[in-house]
């Protein structure tokens, strides 16, 4: 297998998610193109963490707003439903990372990442991904643009870690 290309079987063997090396931010970690079952999202930039539910219904990315030093990183997490071309913006951060960590039931977990005053502070949050109201349909052709409200209001905190340097 290529190095610059990896690949994300569902559970069940139905889908995968394909991640193609495309750049990396200075001193920072690398952004990929992401195919779904071979389909490009074209003008999309996601991070290295793909995650699929054990039924392998949805699976979850970190997309990469932009991907310029100076504004720096802002990120979003995304759950994509592959059988019916759906996909939800499930919440964001700016100045940090947001990582999809594991399917429980009808939740999702997933961290963010934000760096302050020299170190990193890790919180942990779930949501109940399903019934989230912004579901649509796949546009490959389109970009999620930031919004106003960053958290998802339904989504809790589990835990807060800190950790000094990275």
């Amino acid at each position: 297998m290529n190095p610059s290309i990896e690949e994300f079987a569902s559970p069940n063997g139905s889908g995968v998610v394909t991640l193609t090396y495309e750049g990396e931010i200075r001193f920072g970690p690398p952004y990929f193109t992401l195919r779904i079952n071979g389909k490009l999202l074209a003008e999309r930039m996601f991070g290295e963490t793909v995650l699929w539910s054990p039924d392998s219904q949805y699976f979850a990315a970190q997309e990469w707003l932009t991907t310029s030093e100076a504004d720096g990183p802002q990120t979003s997490l995304v759950c994509f439903q592959p059988t019916t071309g759906q996909q939800c913006k499930v919440s964001g951060i700016r100045g940090g990372f947001i990582k999809p960590k594991e399917f429980v039931g009808e939740k999702l977990i997933y961290t963010k990442e934000l760096y302050s005053n020299g170190h990193y502070q890790t919180t942990e949050y779930e949501i109940e991904f399903k019934s989230l109201p912004r579901w649509k349909r796949s546009n490959p052709a389109l970009k999620f643009a930031p919004f106003g409200r960053w958290d998802a209001p339904s989504a809790r905190p589990l835990a807060i870690r800190w950790a000094s340097g990275h």
